[in-house]
């Protein structure tokens, strides 16, 4: 197989993902979630563009990239991505840096989220959440079968709320809510459901509403 005939599809645009011509103005008062995952989405798929220089296929929900229109779509989104930084900062976020250790609903271990089973299972011990300004790194500390690793997530922040993805499932997205000395935890149910590949068993949408991961800090 050659380079040019090779496809590289992305379903990473969540479903509450800003539109490419959302004002400035409007990114001031949009959800926090939504900021912050559109945030994370662009980031993720100006990541795969290397992919389509090599000669591959970005196809998105709604639009497919290649060499020809490359350019074009690097700079809308480039452009894009400006304005909803801007906003972000403008906005402000809150200080989450720190160490916690989670717990979960029961409903967390029914549903496929590598991170939440992790956590209900005891095999993620610890989390350590480094920040640069909005822009987070999630470090799970786990051990599996007796052997010890760790596992690292980005994430965004928006005024009080966290977004970041599964880490095992870059559609799977998770939206915290920052309260005193806790991050809770939820799936974003809508998104994950949206973005869910037609042919494999969904999910179940009360088991998604029922999970729950609290992440209580530690000094």
């Amino acid at each position: 197989m050659t380079k040019a005939s090779i496809v590289f599809i992305l379903i990473a645009a969540s479903s509450t993902a800003l539109h490419a011509q959302t004002s400035t103005e409007t990114l001031r008062t949009v959800p926090a979630a939504d900021l912050a995952s559109s945030y994370r989405d662009l980031v993720q798929i100006l990541g795969h563009f290397a992919l389509v220089e090599s000669g591959g296929t970005l196809q998105l929900p709604n639009q497919t990239i290649t060499r020809d229109n490359l350019e074009q779509v690097k700079a809308e989104m480039a452009e894009q991505l400006a304005a909803i930084t801007a906003a972000i900062n403008e906005r402000g976020y809150a200080n989450v840096a720190g160490t916690y250790t989670a717990k979960t609903t029961s409903a967390c271990k029914k549903i496929p989220s590598g991170w939440a089973q992790g956590i209900a299972g005891g095999a993620i011990s610890r989390i350590t959440i480094t920040q640069t300004g909005f822009e987070l790194q999630l470090t799970q500390e786990f051990t599996i079968d007796g052997q010890a690793g760790t596992f690292e997530i980005p994430g965004v922040i928006v005024d009080s709320t966290l977004a970041f993805d599964d880490m095992m499932n870059s559609d799977f997205g998770l939206i915290g809510q920052v309260k005193p000395a806790t991050i809770v935890v939820r799936p974003d149910v809508d998104q994950i459901l949206a973005a869910w590949p037609s042919w494999v068993k969904a999910p179940d949408r009360k088991d998604l509403a029922r999970c729950e991961v609290k992440m209580e800090g530690h000094s």
